[in-house]
């Protein structure tokens, strides 16, 4: 169970999913097994403090998909239990804040620079600029994530671009994408860390408000950046 990609049932059954089928996998089994998308925490850093927000993993956690083995055959219910193990969500006590339930939009490209040559029946194809677009960060709205650091960033750089009050703060977006089962010490196991530069919001809605409707109310945040870096263990 993880308080970070998705809902508390989701990924109930995805952990216990995925916990039963890591448990058979050892070696090079577990290596070439598909990682699951559900399990996953977004903060943003200060441009200044970008040392400290490259990927690193916890020193109590395994530095191997073969450490990874020894707690799987303890989950069960989506949790991993251990005399030292905290439960999902506690090692950070400001998890919330790093909770989505969808990111959608990372892509990294090249813009193709298609030539024309008299005499030459086929177009020449130059590399050109690199080329991105929007990251869509989507969310659940909780009474603590309401007025929290996103809220108050997007806020500001919406007013900053409305009333040229200020200088819109640029920041660094981190997304790490993390094995479902938790290791040593109740610490996760980051697999690959996605970092976004120079990025800015620039796009903030709620999600449709109805009284006919069970739906939980959501809240999407696009941001806009100048480079993406791929970071792995």
């Amino acid at each position: 169970m993880s308080f970070l990609g998705t809902g508390l049932v989701g990924n109930m059954l995805g952990t216990m999913l995925g916990g039963a089928l890591d448990s058979v996998l050892s070696g090079d089994m577990l290596a070439e097994s598909p990682i699951p998308s559900f399990y996953f925490e977004v903060d943003f850093f200060e441009v200044d403090n970008y040392s400290s927000a490259s990927l690193s993993l916890p020193g109590d956690a395994p530095t191997g998909l073969a450490a990874l083995g020894a707690n799987l055959s303890s989950a069960a219910m989506g949790m991993v239990t251990g005399p030292n193990t905290l439960q999902p969500g506690e090692y950070d006590k400001k998890w919330t804040e790093k909770a989505f339930i969808e990111v959608s939009g990372i892509e990294l490209g090249i813009e193709n620079d298609q030539k024309q040559e008299g005499g030459n029946n086929f177009p020449i194809n130059l590399p050109g600029k690199m080329k991105n677009q929007p990251v869509v960060l989507k969310r659940l709205v909780r009474k603590k994530t309401i007025n929290d650091k996103w809220d108050k960033w997007v806020l500001e750089s919406l007013e900053s671009a409305a009333y040229w009050n200020s200088a819109i703060k640029r920041k660094i977006i981190q997304i790490n994408v993390m094995h479902p089962n938790l290791g040593d010490g109740g610490k996760p196991f980051i697999l690959s860390s996605i970092e976004l530069f120079d990025a800015y919001p620039t796009k903030f809605a709620y999600g449709t408000l109805s009284s006919t409707s069970e739906d939980l109310l959501t809240q999407e945040i696009e941001v806009t950046y100048s480079q993406i870096k791929i970071v792995s263990p």
